[in-house]
């Protein structure tokens, strides 16, 4: 019985300690959920002076890789930097709270806050160029949320002389790195330098309106419409470019006809024959067939003919001597085509049976 009511008492102690530190952690995770929002930095005067009025609530804002303080006393209506707009964030393999700050407005890109070793001016940049220099730990006091740098605040704003090439009038901000106000590093600034100690608060970025979901749907609508947009004008430009590759192909091919016809009007102009276009050899070239003999015949023995008419009417042949003159011609020729023909014959006939071949030849010109 006694056991149970000790184990019992153990049990209640250890789910009373586990609650208890459950609730610390709520609470110190709400007393640090403000170091993960955005906030601007801005300048407080601790200390009255002519240059307090100039400085007194005005924000740090970034460029050129230095920080500043925008007094707002430029010529032109400009607005000179980007206000810091950071929070803290652990600096990789160093162990220590970094702080971050955006750098532009258009992306969100973030850069780390570090104090320069050799200058002690507090710039930003990217990883590499924050290596080796003074990056941590930051930290901000519990009630006024001021900014810390290395347990202390320890913050000046230099102003160099007009005439100081970059830097001219600008009011940028220091890290006394070696507690004495700065003054080593003053002595070798330009004279006529300014410097004031001057303390930086965090001031939380205003809260904007959360976006509705009426909003979020408009939003998407949008942004497929973009997507559907960009798409058709990569395929247009894409279908443009093969229309004209069409084209150059279709231009190469007029220009290639152009030379062919032009090496064709040449040829034809020095006298050598050019077959026609889309043709081959053979039907480009016209073919030559021997006369028929039975028609040469048969045109010979009219012409002898007409011979004979014209000879028994001198008047018509008076009045045609070249028509005679021709069929004269064309029947010598037959008369010499017939002659050849008998020839060839009695020579086929020779070499198959000389003494038939012999014999018709004898019988052939005794009738003769």
């Amino acid at each position: 019985m006694a056991f149970s009511v000790l184990s019992v008492f153990v049990a209640f102690g250890a789910v009373a300690g586990t609650s208890e530190g459950i609730q610390s952690s709520q609470r110190r995770a709400r007393r640090e959920e403000h170091r993960s929002r955005k906030n601007n930095l801005v300048v407080h005067c601790p200390k009255s002076s002519a240059y307090s009025p100039l400085l007194q609530g005005r924000r740090v804002v970034l460029s050129g890789n230095n920080c500043f303080v925008d007094t707002g006393d430029g010529d032109d209506s400009t607005p000179f930097g980007h206000s810091f707009a950071g929070y803290y964030l652990p600096y990789p393999e160093a162990g220590h709270a970094g702080l971050v700050s955006t750098i532009t407005d258009v992306a969100p890109i973030m850069n780390w806050v570090f104090v320069d070793r050799t200058t002690y001016a507090l710039c930003y940049g990217a990883r590499a160029a924050s290596q080796g220099q003074l990056t941590g730990p930051w930290d901000c006091t519990r009630q006024e949320r001021r900014m810390t740098l290395c347990g202390w605040e320890g913050f000046v704003a230099v102003r160099f002389p007009p005439d100081t090439p970059g830097l001219g009038g600008l009011w940028v901000l220091f890290f006394d790195c070696d507690g004495d106000h700065l003054q080593a590093r003053l002595a070798t600034m330009p004279p006529g330098t300014v410097s004031v100690e001057i303390q930086l608060a965090r001031r939380e970025l205003k809260a904007e309106r959360p976006i509705t979901l009426a909003e979020l749907e408009k939003m998407e609508l949008e942004r497929l419409e973009r997507e559907k947009q960009a798409e058709e004008e990569k395929k247009a430009e894409q279908e443009g470019k093969i229309e004209l590759t069409v084209e150059q192909v279709a231009e190469l091919q007029k220009k290639l006809g152009e030379e062919e016809r032009l090496k064709n009007t040449e040829g034809q102009n020095h006298g050598v024959p050019v077959p026609a276009e889309n043709t081959t050899p053979e039907e480009g070239r016209e073919i030559q067939r021997p006369p028929d003999i039975s028609s040469t015949q048969e045109d010979a023995e009219s012409e002898d003919r007409r011979g004979r008419d014209s000879t028994s009417n001198p008047s018509a042949r008076s009045g045609s001597e070249s028509p005679h003159r021709s069929i004269k011609s064309t029947s010598s020729r037959t008369t010499e085509s017939r002659s050849s023909s008998v020839l060839d014959r009695a020579g086929a006939d020779t070499d198959t049976d000389d003494g038939y071949s012999s014999s018709v030849c004898s019988n052939y010109f005794d009738d003769r």
